[in-house]
């Protein structure tokens, strides 16, 4: 599977990571047949993923 996601402002790119990573946590849940468990894990991630793209 390929998951693709464009935009066409950059300022989105942090929060559209963020997102889309907590989505495909869930995804790996139900995939293998877990409980769906939300983490609260979005500024963690938002922060992880400003530092990751500074980074380029």
């Amino acid at each position: 599977m390929t998951f693709t996601h464009t935009f066409d402002d950059h300022a989105w790119a942090v929060n559209t990571a963020a997102g889309w990573h907590r989505c495909l946590d869930v995804f790996d849940q139900i995939v293998n047949g877990h409980h769906v468990e939300w983490k609260e894990n979005a500024v963690e991630l938002r922060e992880y993923y400003q530092t990751a793209f500074n980074e380029n």
